[in-house]
């Protein structure tokens, strides 16, 4: 059964369009009409739509930035921008309810989100409003991303690929960072054959007969102490494990669109 939430308990979410694309920021409800709508803001700075301008050429004065560029854009007059020295935050859209495909907040992640049913985002910045499905993309490009599932709500954000049967899948965690250990004991015997004076100062530090794993979270204070050489050797004795937060992996077959968040089945 889906949840419901409180403006009040989704305030602050960030609410994305089908093709997973930013469309701003929900700050809270009002019904028109018998209608139920978000009011979804966005933070403007820099080069941004000359609202009052765009208002004097269509003749509209009461219309969120949505409606102005639209209509804009079926007039087919230009869309006239200003220079901010600062940053505001104004209106961009009035969204019924109904539009709503997922609302769900995370606990852990400590955010919410809006997922569209409808490529809101994607009209508004005249892209087209159907894709296909994904293609892969480079790990930069999608590490952090907040994974939206259609049926199961916010998974996570994206931590990395992983390997499945015959394709690749997304691994979603509840907050990022690595988590594991070093084989200390391995890797410090192997670097005792390659560098015995380098072996001794890190011993010094963390014997590895005292302590045969290290936390990644200690390895930054013996990492000014590596060359590249080595810090390459040290990857190879790093045990990677599952967050205690807890993940889901994601078939690449089940990644519905790829934008500023991921949407999946």
């Amino acid at each position: 059964m889906a949840r419901f939430y409180s403006d009040k308990e989704l305030r602050g979410a960030t609410v994305y369009d089908r093709l997973g694309l930013a469309y701003g920021i929900l700050r809270g409800t009002r019904v028109e009409g018998g209608t139920l709508l978000l009011e979804v803001m966005i933070r403007a700075s820099g080069r941004v739509v000359d609202v009052d301008s765009l208002r004097r050429k269509l003749g509209i004065h009461e219309a969120s930035v949505e409606e102005l560029v639209a209509e804009a854009r079926r007039r087919g007059i230009g869309i006239p921008y200003r220079r901010l020295e600062g940053e505001v935050e104004m209106l961009k859209g009035l969204v019924p309810v109904s539009e709503v495909w997922v609302a769900d907040y995370s606990e852990e992640l400590g955010m919410g989100v809006v997922l569209l049913s409808t490529p809101r985002e994607a009209r508004y910045r005249g892209l087209p409003g159907e894709a296909g499905r994904p293609r892969l993309a480079p790990l930069d490009m999608v590490r952090g991303k907040p994974v939206v599932s259609v049926e199961r709500g916010l998974l996570g954000l994206v931590e990395g690929y992983v390997i499945g049967p015959g394709e690749p899948g997304l691994r979603a965690v509840r907050g990022l960072g690595e988590e594991g250990y070093v084989n200390w004991l391995r890797f410090m015997n192997t670097l005792k054959r390659m560098d015995r004076e380098l072996y001794e100062g890190l011993a010094g530090i963390y014997d590895p007969l005292r302590h045969t794993t290290l936390p990644l979270g200690e390895l930054d204070r013996v990492k000014p102490m590596l060359s590249r050489e080595v810090l390459d050797l040290l990857e190879g004795f790093i045990v990677y494990r599952p967050r205690k937060g807890g993940f889901a992996d994601i078939p690449w077959s089940k990644v519905l669109a790829l934008g500023d968040a991921v949407v999946v089945e």
